[in-house]
């Protein structure tokens, strides 16, 4: 029989296992996985990490869904995490997320940099420290977090890395450092960390990636003073050219090059490569090298060491402009432009322009300026005007290798740098008496002429200079004339940029040296507007009154008009001239006289003309006629023309007999007798080349002034027998206090004559505006040193400068001449005698 089981007591309690059983988890859900960042599970934890990075490296999109799960701020607190584990998958995770941008963005605002900072220790894990210090470099790419990973000193635990056996280690350390290196006030502080010396032994390296970062950050480096300083003492220049000069390195030749120009602006680190004979290899590495970029970078950081003046003699030394002129002939343009611009740098100094023309420098440059890319002709173009300037050797060398042709043909190129640099070099060559002729035959004078009128102030500016040196010659002059440059030149004057316009007054100054430059100028209305300008204040009214200047000393009338004075050096002959009087002249600017002629006729307002452009043939000997006795009293000023004209011949013979003058001849009485006012013979005229008409009355003066007066042994003799001469044939003398009615002659003549102006000849009756004028004339045709006056109130008169034997000092003393009251008296400037006559 079987036994019962056996029941249990019931005060016996039951065995409860309080533990809670393992579960195995399998999900696909990112949002649960996040969720298990939060267990305090290591295992959990870690996993969670790892499907997280895995799901994360897949896509950008992926990395966006974690972020918007919250996943980043659980992964900031892994990190500071006190379990090693945990660090280093929390590490591994957000190394694949931060390449997303808008996680970047959410890390900003978190408190990462420091853990991530501690997970750089050297004793942390190969990956882990691969990958904080990728994520750090990733970070760095933002400005916000460079400035926040500098203040953090993160480049001390980068540059602790250098040092790692790990290539990828240092790959992602010196990414960062570079990007910190970009911001200017962490060079010192890496500097001061011993950077420098841990950067150069990388050069070296077998990884070539590690050697094009180790190159970048020492670039960055090189821009701060104390950084160079510090490469210089770890020998870090001799190492770098070494570099350039191994050919397995040769496509970084090109950074490396880079960092050697920025250290090669100190003069102590030039002196260091230069005295360790590092220069010399640079050179030969340069011109053996057959990479073209490392070519240019090199002569580029070599044209701008010799900015530098200690620099620029050191590279002399070392004859770099061998190297530089070698560049030229490369095929290669960006090459050819380095080495002419080195060409240039160190032509501005004497003894480097006297080796750039001995080795066959310039014929380089002048082949060069040939070339179809405009930049290559801008920095060829840019280092002759230096390899020129102040040399006359080179100048002349570059007239005999077809410069002249190349430097003209350039004016007329498409870049206004070439036209601006080929306007110089002419400048310069212009120096040069034969040179300029040379220039001129080759077309020079057209070409900058059209440059004139090319729309760039720079280049009208320069042509406009280099026409006012090139014409000093006649020949410029009338080329420049007859080529529409004075069209061109007066629209400049009207232009907005002051540099342009005061080149052009310039030039004006100068071409108006031609008479038919200026006239044609003044026709176009240059006077008016130089006028306007020679007030203004500096360098535009300086220029502006030197081309007003050499306007009117072209043209008499309008230098009368402008400044109512004609010196005795102004001497009218072969010429026309007109005086519209004050009335008109201070009205506004010079009036050419084409348009005065065109104007209606206005009583008023006369214009006395003297046309002296034709020579009339002599006219035939007449009768001697016999002499009537002079009158003994001034006629009264309301006596008619005829009456005082009567007087004529009987006040010169009267005077003779006074003892005024002592050696009048036969011819003088029988020229005299011929201008009698009954018969007034004229003589033949051709019509003359100017708009005035014939002044047949003008000529009979002359020829009697040449006759009669000029045969007069004394000059103070001349002077007042000419002004008895020419107050008679004026009217004669006239009290102050009486009328005269020379304006009724002036309006006759106009009406008969039908136009404003008033051949001088004509007048019978005249005061001081035209017996001034004529008695300059006459002067002038004498060459009796005479000037031409305008006062106010309708005052003319004359200044001559004759002996003065007052005191027995025969010294030279100037006198006003009396044309109207005590005619032939002569008054000595200053004296209140003279004052009365010019103001009274």
């Amino acid at each position: 029989k079987k036994m019962p089981p056996k029941k249990k007591k019931e005060s016996e309690k039951p065995v409860i296992d309080e533990k809670f059983s393992q579960v195995d988890i399998s999900t696909s859900d990112p949002r649960t996985v996040v969720l298990l960042l939060d267990s305090p599970e290591l295992s959990i934890t870690c996993k969670a990490c790892e499907a997280l990075r895995k799901h994360a490296e897949k896509s950008e999109q992926n990395c966006n869904e974690l972020k918007e799960l919250g996943a980043i701020p659980r992964l900031v607190r892994l990190l500071a995490s006190p379990d090693q584990p945990a660090r280093a998958y929390a590490v591994l995770c957000m190394g694949a997320m931060v390449e997303a941008t808008s996680v970047r963005r959410v890390l900003l605002k978190t408190a990462c940099i420091p853990p991530l900072l501690e997970a750089l220790k050297p004793e942390e894990e190969l990956v882990t420290l691969e990958r904080a210090s990728y994520t750090i470099a990733k970070l760095a790419e933002e400005y916000s977090f460079k400035i926040e990973l500098q203040k953090q000193s993160a480049h001390k635990p980068l540059l602790q890395l250098l040092q790692s056996p790990d290539p990828d280690v240092q790959r992602n350390s010196l990414k960062a450092l570079g990007l910190l290196l970009e911001h200017y006030q962490c060079r010192p502080e890496v500097k001061e960390a011993g950077g420098i010396p841990a950067l150069v032994p990388l050069l070296v390296s077998e990884y070539p990636l590690i050697q094009e970062l180790t190159l970048k950050s020492l670039c960055s480096c090189m821009h701060d003073a104390s950084c160079r300083s510090a490469f210089r003492e770890c020998d870090g220049l001799t190492q770098l050219v070494a570099f350039i000069g191994k050919k397995e390195y040769s496509s970084l030749h090109t950074q490396a090059v880079q960092a050697l120009a920025l250290c090669l602006e100190d003069t102590a680190n030039m002196a260091a490569i230069q005295s360790s004979g590092c220069l010399k290899q640079l050179l030969i590495h340069v011109a053996e090298s057959t990479v073209p970029d490392m070519k240019r970078n090199a002569a580029l950081a070599l044209a701008k060491a010799a900015s530098n003046v200690v620099n620029q003699k050191l590279l002399h030394e070392q004859e770099v402009e061998k190297t530089f002129i070698q560049l030229l002939s490369s095929e290669d343009d960006g090459v050819c432009m380095a080495g002419a611009e080195g060409v240039g740098a160190m032509a501005t100094l004497s003894s480097g322009k006297q080796a750039i023309g001995q080795e066959g420098g310039l014929e380089a440059l002048v082949t060069l300026l040939g070339k179809e890319n405009g930049g290559v002709r801008a920095a060829v173009i840019q280092a002759l005007v230096e390899v020129i300037n102040e040399s006359p050797a080179n100048t002349k060398q570059l007239s005999e290798c077809a410069g002249v042709e190349a430097l003209v043909n350039l004016l007329s190129d498409s870049e206004a740098t070439c036209r601006v640099c080929a306007a110089r070099c002419i400048a310069t060559m212009a120096t040069d008496d034969a040179l300029r002729a040379s220039l001129a035959g080759a077309g020079a004078v057209g070409a900058l002429v059209q440059c004139l009128s090319f729309q760039d102030s720079a280049v009208q500016t320069e042509a406009a200079q280099t026409i006012a040196l090139l014409a000093c010659d006649a020949a410029v002059r009338d080329q420049f004339a007859s080529g529409g440059g004075v069209v061109a030149l007066i629209k400049l004057l009207k232009c907005s940029h002051d540099s342009v316009r005061r080149s052009a007054m310039w030039a004006l100054s100068e071409c108006a040296r031609s008479k038919e430059a200026a006239e044609e100028a003044c026709k176009l209305g240059a006077l008016g507007i130089v006028q306007g300008l020679s007030s203004a204040q500096g360098k535009l009214g300086g220029f502006a009154r030197a081309a007003l200047t050499s306007l009117v000393d072209s043209s008499y009338a309008a230098k009368y008009w402008i400044t109512g004075k004609l010196s005795q050096t102004d001497i009218l002959y072969e010429c026309e001239f007109f005086d519209a009087g004050l009335a008109l002249s201070s009205a506004g600017p010079f009036v050419p006289l084409a348009e005065l002629i065109s104007r209606p006729l206005n009583l008023n307002l006369p214009i006395l003309t003297v046309n002296l452009l034709t020579m009339p043939a002599p006219p035939a000997p007449p009768p001697p006629v016999e002499e009537v006795p002079a009158p003994s009293s001034a006629l009264d000023g309301s006596q008619s023309a005829q009456s005082i004209s009567g007087r004529t011949k009987s006040r010169n013979t009267a005077s003779k007999a006074e003892g005024k003058v002592k050696k009048a001849t036969k011819n003088e009485k029988e020229a005299e007798s011929c201008i009698s006012e009954e018969s007034d013979e004229t003589v033949a005229l051709e019509k003359p080349p100017g708009p005035l008409a014939p002044d047949p009355g003008l000529w009979s003066h002359i020829s009697y002034v040449k006759t009669c007066i000029l045969t007069l042994p004394v000059a103070r003799d001349q002077v007042q027998q000419l002004a008895r001469y020419v107050s008679d044939k004026m009217g004669g003398p006239v009290h102050k206090t009486g009328t005269f009615g020379f304006e009724l002659s002036a309006s006759e003549i106009q009406q008969r004559l039908h136009t404003n102006l008033v051949p001088l000849g004509e007048v019978k009756a005249g005061v001081f505006q035209h017996r001034a004028l004529l008695f300059k004339a006459l002067c002038d045709q004498m060459g009796v040193g005479c000037s031409l006056v305008r006062g106010e109130y309708g005052r003319h008169w004359n200044e001559v400068t004759l002996m003065d034997d007052q005191g027995g000092s025969c010294s030279p003393s100037t006198f006003v001449v009396d044309l109207m009251f005590d005619v032939g008296r002569l008054l000595r400037v200053q004296t209140s005698e003279a004052v009365a006559y010019q103001h009274f």
